[in-house]
């Protein structure tokens, strides 16, 4: 079994660490490719350039450095640190990339220079040919080279090996002036992005941002959803009509419930101000329990007062409270939105799919414990994942039940439910946290 360590303290395996360079990689070409080709649509525009610029000369070999900062990029990302370590690298790198698109957007620039010919390396030439040239200020090389630096001075010993990084690093933020890809008014404000992720997310202490408790199942999930993100926008610039729109506003909501994944800030799910965003996401969740309610049961037995199952319909709400004389109502499944009919007594924001906070599962058991004296239905969606993470817990915690035998006696009682892999590394948390506590 994959024994995954969720403290922040703890090292970020490498399954973590490289699920962050795809996640991160495609949220790079996603929002730069975007705002690329969102510019390319609305062009021409302006240039901001000092006279003294044109006496810059070109320089081809300095494409090796400039073609560098995506390997380095990598690297920072793959270097052996601390989880806490690799978030707040991860959270610096997605600010600035954010920011970086929504000023391309906003106050798209024109490079206004031409290559010189013949030239050498034409190889990798051409694969910068594809950088439309209008994403320009702020340099996101120079945002990016400055954030990738402060990490790993961080993980490197040796000071000679700091030193030549370093200059590497330079050579980067000069690289973007003598390969003719930015004017210099991009670099300082590049560089002032960078600063400011780097001062507004501190390795010195825990933020909102990187306290938040998340997986390598989340950044999978994420995945999921930033893959649809990219489809959506694919799909807009290639209709280029009205239906566009529709495809844009897509875009915007998958890539906001990635985000939600990435970042473990599933209490925006709850936030009304935030449901038009998320309206296509808790549509399709709407629909595949309309659609699967009818293949699970109910409700089902846990113990005394004590009952579990899935999200009811509305006849199954008032059946539940008359004939099984349900009082006290735990839903788990705040995702799901159209049911004005049903009122809990209680709601817990938790992700589908994904492994579950030790901590937030032992707020479920006390408020359980709290109103033992009431009947009580417990419920998710289907009542298959995040429902019988809940009960595992309460039966490792409530009568010091191993994981494995938790496991087994949930499958006598619901035989319908299968143990997934991410359900059983939930099983190793419980156990690290009912342990240390």
């Amino acid at each position: 079994m994959y024994h995954f360590r969720h403290k922040l303290y703890a090292a970020a395996s490498i399954k973590e660490r490289f699920v962050w360079v795809l996640y991160l990689g495609i949220l790079f070409f996603l929002l730069y490719g975007s705002a690329n080709q969102f510019a390319s649509i609305s062009a021409p525009h302006p240039s901001i350039v000092f006279s003294w610029e044109r006496k810059i000369p070109f320089l081809d070999i300095f494409i090796f450095p400039y073609m560098s900062s995506d390997i380095l990029f990598v690297i920072a990302l793959m270097l052996p640190q601390k989880r806490f370590e690799l978030r707040v690298l991860s959270v610096r790198i997605a600010i600035a990339i954010a920011i970086s698109s929504l000023f391309f957007v906003i106050f798209p620039l024109s490079f206004s220079f031409e290559k010189p010919t013949p030239i050498h390396y034409v190889w990798l030439f051409d694969l910068l040919s594809a950088d439309l040239p209008y994403n320009q200020l702020p340099s996101l090389h120079i945002s990016l080279a400055i954030i990738i630096w402060d990490s790993m001075r961080r993980n490197i010993a040796s000071p000679i090996v700091k030193s030549l990084l370093f200059s590497w690093i330079v050579l980067i933020g000069l690289s973007t002036l003598f390969v003719y890809q930015h004017h210099f008014i991009d670099l300082p404000t590049g560089a002032l992005v960078g600063i400011a992720c780097v001062a507004l997310v501190p390795y010195k202490k825990y933020t909102k941002i990187t306290e938040k408790f998340m997986t390598p199942r989340h950044l999978k999930m994420a995945l999921y959803y930033i893959g649809a993100a990219t489809l959506s926008v694919i799909i807009a610039f290639m209709l280029s009509n009205l239906f566009s729109l529709l495809f844009i506003y897509l875009f915007f909501s998958m890539l906001a419930l990635s985000v939600v994944y990435a970042f473990g800030f599933e209490s925006i799910l709850s936030d009304q101000r935030f449901f038009i965003l998320f309206l296509p996401y808790f549509i399709g969740n709407h629909i595949s329990w309309l659609y699967y309610k009818k293949h699970l049961p109910l409700i089902s037995k846990f113990e005394n007062n004590l009952f579990f199952g899935r999200y009811p319909t509305e006849d199954e709400y008032h059946l539940l409270k008359k004939n099984y004389n349900i009082d006290f109502f735990i839903n788990l499944a705040s995702d799901m939105k159209f049911n004005k009919y049903y009122k809990p007594d209680i709601t817990f924001d938790l992700l589908d799919m994904t492994i579950q906070n030790p901590q937030k599962l032992d707020e479920i058991y006390r408020f359980m414990k709290a109103n033992k004296d009431k009947r009580i239905f417990i419920h998710c969606k289907f009542g298959l994942s995040r429902t019988i993470i809940s009960l595992i817990y309460y039966l490792r915690r409530e009568k010091s039940m191993a994981c494995e035998s938790a496991t087994k006696e949930m499958k006598k009682i619901q035989s319908g439910y299968e143990m997934k892999k991410y359900m059983k590394v939930n099983c190793t948390l419980i156990d690290a946290h009912i342990f240390r506590n």
